[in-house]
């Protein structure tokens, strides 16, 4: 799992979406918390590591859709 998120990491920072190594290292964690199966724990559990400043919610979101 851990090439997927990285990977996804790497789409949001291409869109624009700054994410930290902290921020990174922390929705790794989290995600390992969290049933892999349900596509709404991942998106929201990821949104809420990752996503710091609401104007970049939109660009998450179309990321998420994409390579989700």
């Amino acid at each position: 799992m851990l090439p997927v998120i990285t990977g996804f990491i790497d789409e949001l920072r291409d869109a624009g979406v700054p994410v930290s190594m902290v921020e990174a290292i922390d929705a790794l964690r989290a995600v390992e918390a969290i049933d892999m199966g349900s596509r709404v724990a991942l998106r929201e559990t990821l949104r809420a590591t990752l996503v710091k400043n609401l104007r970049h919610e939109r660009a998450f979101d179309t990321a998420f859709d994409i390579y989700f």
